[in-house]
């Protein structure tokens, strides 16, 4: 999202607004995931350019993603991953 609104704007104060919405997304999505709120204000506040979540992000998501797939395919104690939002009896 910062990566987004950083041609139009940046700033503290506007890294500060983009953190809040992240925020709020993200609870809302039921997801926790401090980073992802990070990474909504560095563009805002370093502006790296068109091309940072590109060049930074998606490296690391992938890298991220196929360790944790891997990790839960071969090690029996590791924590489910994708857990579904609601359990089979329907309680979340």
């Amino acid at each position: 999202m910062g990566s987004a609104a950083s041609p139009l704007v940046h700033g503290p104060l506007y890294a500060g607004c983009m953190a809040a919405i992240t925020l709020v997304l993200l609870d809302r999505l039921r997801i926790y995931h401090p980073p992802g709120i990070a990474l909504s204000m560095y563009p805002l506040l370093l502006r790296p350019g068109p091309l940072f979540a590109v060049d930074v992000v998606l490296p690391f998501m992938v890298l991220a993603v196929v360790s944790a797939a891997i990790l839960g395919r071969t090690i029996k104690s590791w924590p489910e991953y994708l857990r579904p939002l609601v359990s089979v009896d329907g309680r979340t």
